[in-house]
């Protein structure tokens, strides 16, 4: 449609006819720009498209000195120079700022890209200091895996020689000559930690003190040295060793059995797990102070309620000491009440009661059975396993490894359906025609596949323009990364760059109506 251009008292001159042609080829800027440009977000192409447009409308107006000076008004051009000098500086600002705000996001896409594949540029001596952690942290972990199956080992070798001298075993088994190679290869595992330790606090240095496992391990090697220097000390002098020390160093060997706990930090399964549990932690203080208060409640009740039949001296002897080590005192009233809460041996406890002391006891275990074991209990499960859901939902290793396998499974999907659907022509240059796509897709079953990719397929003449990169032909490549984009629902940040772009369209043709009204040149609105 042709616009409507109406004059007042000027007459409209060649240059005016000749800036006002400049307003299609700004608008099929603007377009073109946002076909090449449709991935960008930030509208940068858009603006720079339509700033080479209005520079050539300024450019025809500022021509108009030079090819028309008859009948023109020398403050009209005065005027219109000025505007223009105007509009061009603040042309030169808003171009000189995208171009800053363009560079700047260029960076930040550039960083985050090379930061996501590992590309960041750092000193040879921090990628060396990464690989020999990385490295340590595999050896340490198998390291620790054999040193606890050497502690099980030395283990059942000393249980079988106690239960010789216990007249537990008739044969007695000769282990004399074996324990002392478990207490070399015992010490020989402290020095290889310790040796890992140090390593550890020269390569970490100051972040070493910030990990809690760091912690943990440099307390399990000094119990290990402290460990080693017991068992070794009284060798010349057995007969001075007491109980104490015996004691001391078997609880030093059984606490260096926590040292299993640094292999889950090499299995993502068992990592998982581990932060669900931290994550339920508190949860499970919570409920746990919630149950102990009603075993407490439980456990009172009991105990003051029994006192009378333990101090009955006409029942038997046999059944007053029954019941009272198990509900005598608040400690094992309390205990009782545990183990009929979590055990689930209930009846052991309970039966006894209703047969020799009363039957009107079956209301109490009626109740604390019925709601803390079965209602209470199954409560508290249900509240752990959201809590460990959450956690696995959220951790963020198993998020991006999960993506990158749907990703990969959903690629492999794309390059079977392009080799399904392209004709031997095309197999043989590997290149889809729209032509052969129009007649897959005319196919409802077809379709039904590409909505199974997430993908709604209207017609096959608009999915192809969609996927094809500008020479009329579609590659394996363009293929998967077409489909990949036009995966699923629009995205809200796609959203937003779609109404980005059009506040920005319009403004600028705002800004072009402005300046034709300027120059006494009035389009109507609905002609743009």
């Amino acid at each position: 449609m042709q616009p409507n251009i109406s004059t007042e008292d000027t007459p409209i001159h060649l240059s005016d006819l000749e800036a006002f042609s400049a307003l299609p080829r700004a608008q099929s800027a603007v377009s073109k720009s946002h076909s090449e440009g449709s991935n960008i977000t930030d509208g940068s192409v858009a603006s720079d498209a339509s700033d080479v447009a209005m520079s050539e409308i300024s450019a025809a107006w500022s021509a108009e000195n030079s090819t028309t000076g008859v009948g023109v008004d020398e403050s009209r051009d005065t005027k219109r120079t000025k505007d223009t000098k105007d509009s061009s500086g603040s042309r030169k600002k808003k171009k000189k700022k995208h171009r800053t705000t363009n560079c700047q996001n260029e960076t930040v896409a550039i960083i985050l890209r090379e930061s996501s594949q590992g590309k960041l540029k750092r000193s040879s001596v921090d990628i060396c200091v990464e690989s020999v952690a990385r490295y340590l942290d595999h050896v340490a972990g198998a390291l620790v895996l054999l040193n606890s199956v050497l502690l099980m080992l030395q283990l059942e070798m000393e249980g079988r020689h106690i239960a010789h001298s216990l007249g537990l075993h008739a044969e007695r088994q000769n282990f004399d000559g074996i324990l002392p190679t478990f207490q070399v290869m015992d010490s020989v595992f402290v020095f290889i930690f310790l040796a890992e330790l140090l390593i550890r606090i020269v390569l970490e240095r100051w972040k070493f003190v910030k990990d809690i496992a760091n912690w943990l391990d440099f307390i399990l090697v000094a119990g290990g040295l402290v460990d080693m220097t017991l068992t070794l000390a009284p060798s010349a002098a057995p007969g001075d060793q007491d109980m104490v020390t015996l004691r001391f160093v078997s609880a030093l060997k059984a606490f260096r059995a926590i040292r299993m706990v640094r292999s889950f930090r090499f299995s993502p399964g068992l990592r998982m797990l581990v932060k669900a549990c931290q994550c339920c932690l508190p949860s499970l203080c919570w409920s746990m102070l919630l149950l102990a208060v009603f075993m407490c409640m439980g456990a009172l009740i009991l105990g003051n309620l029994l006192q009378d039949f333990i101090k009955d001296e006409t029942r038997l002897l046999e059944d007053r000491l029954w019941v009272w080590n198990r509900y005598g005192t608040t400690y094992r009233a309390f205990y009782t009440l545990y183990e009929i809460t979590f055990a689930g041996n209930w009846p052991s406890n309970v039966r006894p009661i209703l047969e020799k002391v009363s039957h009107a006891y079956v209301i109490f275990y009626f109740l604390y059975v019925t709601i803390i074991v079965f209602a209470v209990i199954r409560v508290i499960s249900a509240i752990f396993l959201k809590d460990t859901l959450d956690e696995a939902n959220n951790d963020a290793q198993h998020l991006v490894l999960d993506r990158l396998r749907k990703r990969e499974a959903y690629v492999e999907r794309l390059e079977g359906l392009f080799n399904a659907i392209i004709d031997d022509e095309g197999r043989e240059a590997g290149i889809l025609t729209e032509k052969r796509l129009a007649e897959i897709l005319a196919n409802p079953r077809v379709k039904a596949y590409f909505s199974t990719l997430e993908i709604d397929v209207q017609e096959g003449a608009a999915l192809f323009h969609l996927l094809d990169n500008g020479h009329g032909e579609v590659t394996l490549d363009d293929f998967i990364s077409g489909i990949m984009r036009c995966k699923g629902a629009a995205r809200a940040i796609d959203t937003f760059a779609l109404q980005n772009d059009v506040k920005q369209l319009d403004a600028k043709l705002q800004k072009l109506l402005t300046q034709l009204m300027s120059n006494q040149i009035v389009v109507a609105k609905g002609d743009l």
